[in-house]
């Protein structure tokens, strides 16, 4: 994930001018800070409170912010490993820098797909269209939250 306290390489496929790239480094970062929000505040309408737990709205939250997380890694991903193909960065992309956005990229993907499969109209039209039960549907979600985190937390640790 791209982290834009020093600018390390630049994004923008190498058509952006070094204002335009100080720009997209902060667009990418509030994109992630916003993600970050929706997740935290679809965790709250998770928490058994009266009057304040709604299932289906902290679902929503998390398939927004899952839309936007898994959107900008593979934006990161395509801008990293067309800077490496062309190699007209300050620096070289290494390819452990690609794996490592890989990893978060397809850890976001995974993690999307379990958030849709964990919302309850979605479960609904998954266990009709195939007949299976809905906890089918929800422990295979669940399974796509814990493949995707995992990804997400491999990622990390690829690059480190």
């Amino acid at each position: 994930m791209v982290h834009a306290v020093k600018l390390t390489y630049k994004l923008g496929f190498g058509f952006l001018n070094q204002r335009q790239e100080a720009r997209c480094h902060s667009a990418v970062e509030l994109g992630y800070l916003t993600g970050s929000v929706l997740f935290t505040i679809g965790t709250v309408y998770f928490f058994p409170l009266e009057g304040m737990e709604d299932f289906v709205l902290g679902c929503r939250y998390y398939e927004v912010g899952s839309v936007v997380f898994a959107v900008l890694t593979a934006y990161s991903e395509l801008d990293r490993y067309h800077a490496r193909k062309n190699g007209k960065t300050e620096r070289v992309v290494t390819i452990r820098e690609l794996l490592e956005e890989f990893m978060y990229c397809s850890g976001s993907v995974v993690f999307l797909v379990g958030t849709f499969m964990f919302d309850p109209d979605f479960v609904e039209g998954i266990s009709w269209m195939f007949g299976s039960p809905r906890s089918h549907v929800e422990n295979g979600a669940a399974v796509m939250f814990m493949v995707g985190s995992f990804l997400f937390s491999l990622g990390s640790y690829v690059n480190a």
